[in-house]
């Protein structure tokens, strides 16, 4: 028995009134053995010949599109860690927010906008349609239940991974939410290497102290470096240089840079930077020296020490030579700076220091950890927080200067007294293995133990006031971040502390990484060797208790 269109109509739960036309391109039959919903788009009347076949919803272009973004994010994130020569899950949170994130969204969003123009199939009541038969109906309800629990499968899974796609979109949206918010309202507007900014350091450096800090008094830089094989950073070193010059006046700077078997560019480079700076009335020594005998990192720690000493002290003579005084003393190593790191290194605690450090940076984090020492003589770690003293962590997290017992950092600054004869030059003998000490300071290596001649200048330190109560001032500046390849140092000074990483900060560095497994990467802080040989160092103050 044949059902007539309008009884079919009826038992698929059509209105009871149909016009044939308003089906006659929106509309196709239920023929065949496809029990899938059909969905076809709104078709200009000329295109509905060309499809009266079934249009596939796009939802199954979900798990393809997922796994394309998947690739992607992963080669994005695989590329990061080649450019920034490191491995870390702050790469794999920034591919997730900055190439997942826009790819998933516009999947969601294709996906979302085509699903829209297509429209439930129904039969084509028109008066050339082939009727439909109770049979037709009895063969779709067999051919239905052998496929039903299939189809029912897929499904569910497509809606788990929209589910989990539309998840992970909304989370990525509040973590850029949050990141916009916070750079429009809590970062400063100027940005540090700004023209603006700089004047703006230029008035700090000019302007009167604060109630507690000694009178100003004029800063009078000796500028010093020895170079090799530095042509990658020459560019943005004498950049900064000559700003850093600019901003503190000629009249007060003299600079020394001593080079030795450059193989590269190095050389020339330096003579035009001795060209420019003689243009500006800069007063400056720019050595190249190929005499002495280079120690390369191959050679014997003690003789690469010893030619260290060596090259450091033939850099700070003219300091000694010059008839002009110098207040300070800024030792830049082969780094990338700005102009900005240096004055606000120079004026750590008011410029009230024997020796204020910034900190150093390569791929994998912290680099001087050979040098640099706590209050309490702990060596430091490469990884996240470094130092062992909550004091000492705090102070990094709020940028704030705290004491060390020794550092170097990559740049350094010297209250110049340590390196001038004075009327009391001869100091008292301390009685120790490294033997009398005298002013000026020199570089050196030590007989006792296998040390860097940037940690000896500060025990010298510790040395020269072993007698007094007072241990010398010797400060980190943790706002003060400079690196070895310019990529390190836009990864310290731009990238991780940008808004868009707070989340990652909080949540994977300082609680998962440092909090719950900080003790997995205590092994890897450099062995203190020395300790029980140096005895000298001051004791940490005590802090009283309240």
């Amino acid at each position: 028995m044949s059902l007539c269109p309008r009884a079919a109509a009826q038992a698929l739960g059509s209105p009871n009134q149909l016009e044939q036309h308003e089906y006659k391109h929106s509309a196709a039959y239920f023929d065949g053995h496809d029990q899938e919903p059909l969905l076809e788009s709104q078709l200009q009347p000329h295109a509905a010949s060309s499809t009266a076949t079934t249009s596939p919803s796009r939802k199954a272009w979900l798990p393809v599109l997922l796994v394309a973004n998947l690739a992607i994010t992963v080669t994005a994130f695989i590329a990061a860690c080649i450019h920034f020569n490191t491995f870390t899950t702050l790469l794999l949170y920034l591919a997730l927010l900055i190439v997942a994130f826009p790819i998933l969204s516009l999947s969601l969003f294709v996906l979302n906008h085509a699903s829209s123009k297509y429209n439930l199939k129904l039969p084509d009541f028109s008066p050339y349609s082939t009727l439909l038969s109770e049979q037709s109906f009895a063969d779709r309800s067999s051919t239905g239940r052998n496929e039903d629990a299939r189809t029912r499968r897929r499904s569910c899974r497509t809606r788990h991974l929209l589910s989990l796609a539309r998840t992970a979109q909304y989370v990525g949206a509040v973590l850029w939410f949050l990141a916009i918010v916070e750079w429009i309202f809590f970062q400063p507007i100027l940005a540090s290497g700004s023209p603006a900014a700089r004047d703006e350091i230029a008035s700090f450096i000019h302007a009167s102290p604060s109630a507690d800090a000694r009178p100003a008094q004029p800063i009078k830089v000796f500028i010093a470096s020895n170079l090799y094989n530095s042509q990658e950073i020459l560019p943005s070193f004498s950049s900064s240089l000559k700003s850093l010059i600019q901003i503190l006046g000629t009249d007060n700077v003299f600079v020394s840079i001593y080079e030795s078997h450059s193989t590269d560019q190095t050389k020339p480079m330096l003579a035009k930077l001795d060209e420019e700076l003689a243009q500006t009335n800069v007063s400056r020594r720019i050595l190249s020296d190929d005499q002495t005998t280079r120690k390369d990192k191959l050679s014997a720690v003690a003789d690469r020490i010893d030619f260290l000493a060596q090259v450091r002290n033939t850099a700070m003579q003219p300091l000694v030579d010059a008839a002009d005084k110098y207040t300070h003393v800024l030792w830049i190593n082969d780094v990338v700076f700005a102009a900005q790191d240096a004055l606000e290194l120079l004026h750590t605690n008011h410029a009230r220091y024997d020796q204020a450090c910034a900190m150093d940076f390569i791929g994998n984090g912290f680099y001087d950890t050979w040098v640099t020492r706590d209050v309490e003589g702990e060596t430091l770690k490469r990884q996240w927080p470094y130092f062992k003293r909550v004091e000492d962590v705090e102070a990094m997290r709020r940028g704030k200067p705290f004491e060390v017992n020794s550092c170097w950092n990559g740049m350094s600054a010297f209250d110049a007294k340590w390196f001038y004869l004075s009327a009391n030059s001869t100091l008292t003998a301390v009685g120790d293995e490294e033997g009398l000490l005298s002013l000026p300071l020199k570089f050196r290596s030590s007989a006792t133990c296998p040390s860097s001649e940037c940690q000896l200048i500060s025990y010298d330190m510790h040395r020269a006031l072993h007698p007094t109560a007072r241990r010398p001032t010797i400060l980190i500046n943790p706002a003060v971040n400079v690196a070895y390849t310019h990529r390190h140092y836009f990864l310290y000074n731009s990238l991780l502390p940008s808004p868009l990483l707070r989340p990652w900060r909080i949540i994977w560095r300082d609680w998962i990484a440092f909090r719950t497994f900080g003790w997995l990467t205590e092994g890897t802080r450099w062995p203190n060797e020395c300790r029980s040989k140096q005895k000298f160092w001051a004791a940490a103050a005590r802090v009283a208790s309240a």
